[in-house]
């Protein structure tokens, strides 16, 4: 197997929440929006649970089972604006919202969701990808979006090639290879991206 460390890709993810609310929410949110696709099956379900256990594991207040709203994201910036603005309606009293989201894609139409409900500075974000769309939401001044894990479709090659030539010449090769994963923000997006940056 080559590909995406799922469930430890998620947990970075959530340990950079749980951080950001131990550090300015003084340990502890009112709920949880996990956007999630179900129907993908078990890999990315464990990304998502990746994310909540490294939440959990980091925060000083760990959310009770009523506290964490899952929704079916369909995998697009438009349902997760639906879903995401239907379920605000249903927690008026929360003030200090998490959200974690299956991709990019997803945390931007949650982010939209919370500010067309006049509630964008109760909610914050993070996400998996760090494409180019959730680049550019992250270094916004005054973003919701912390940040997101990212997986470096890029840099496969440096991986695969020496696996393959291994295989080809009979040498041992794990039976697992994983991408190198780090949670994109801010803060250390222009070590891992700067010809991009330049764009924004």
């Amino acid at each position: 197997f080559f590909g995406a460390d799922n469930y430890n890709a998620g947990r970075l993810a959530g340990e950079a929440l749980g951080a950001y609310v131990n550090d300015n929410w003084e340990g502890s949110a009112d709920a949880m929006l996990v956007l999630e696709l179900p129907q993908s099956g078990p890999i990315p379900a464990a990304r998502m649970q990746g994310m909540l256990e490294g939440y959990q594991d980091t925060v000083t207040t760990k959310l009770n089972d009523d506290q964490i709203i899952r929704l079916d994201s369909k995998n697009t910036q438009e349902e997760a604006f639906k879903v995401v603005g239907d379920s605000l309606a249903g927690i008026p009293d929360a003030k200090k919202i998490v959200a974690v989201t299956i991709n990019d894609g997803t945390a931007l139409g949650t982010i939209a969701a919370a500010e067309a409900a006049g509630r964008g500075d109760q909610i914050v974000v993070v996400g998996q990808g760090a494409d180019p769309s959730g680049q550019e939401e992250m270094v916004k001044e005054n973003s919701r979006y912390i940040g997101a894990t990212g997986y470096f479709p890029e840099k496969y090659g440096f991986k695969l090639l020496p696996a393959m030539i291994d295989i080809l010449e009979c040498r041992p090769v794990a039976p697992s290879i994983y991408v190198d994963h780090v949670f994109i923000t801010k803060d250390n997006l222009c070590e891992f991206y700067s010809a991009e940056q330049e764009a924004f």
